[in-house]
């Protein structure tokens, strides 16, 4: 078995959604993003580039709800569809707000 199979990795921490989920890299310009996965831990960001574009990112990510959240987040690897990122430092408030709009995303699954 090789280390990208899913028999070998172990179980996920933290129930996560299958996007689309629009976004953005707030930096000098905002540059559009989509996330394929997300989590209260963290987002898979989809992109057919061969190296992540930076280890630290802030991003603002629009929720179900219309609202959004901003986010920092750190590089965790590049994955087949893209790149994973952790987020990091997250107040309350938001990691509040994420796990509600998650939880209401799984309940319709």
């Amino acid at each position: 078995m090789t280390p990208a199979d899913s028999s070998t990795r172990s179980p996920r921490r933290r129930p996560r959604v299958v996007g689309p989920f629009t976004a953005r890299w707030l930096g000098a310009v905002k540059v559009p993003l989509v996330i394929h996965d997300l989590s209260t831990g963290g987002c898979l960001i989809l992109s057919s580039l061969k190296s992540i574009p930076a280890t630290h990112m802030t991003l603002e990510i629009d929720l179900p709800d219309r609202t959004t959240i901003t986010v920092d987040a750190e590089a965790l690897g590049l994955r087949s569809k893209g790149f994973a990122m952790r987020f990091v430092n997250v107040p309350s408030p938001i990691q509040a707000r994420l796990g509600h709009a998650i939880e209401a995303l799984l309940q319709k699954q």
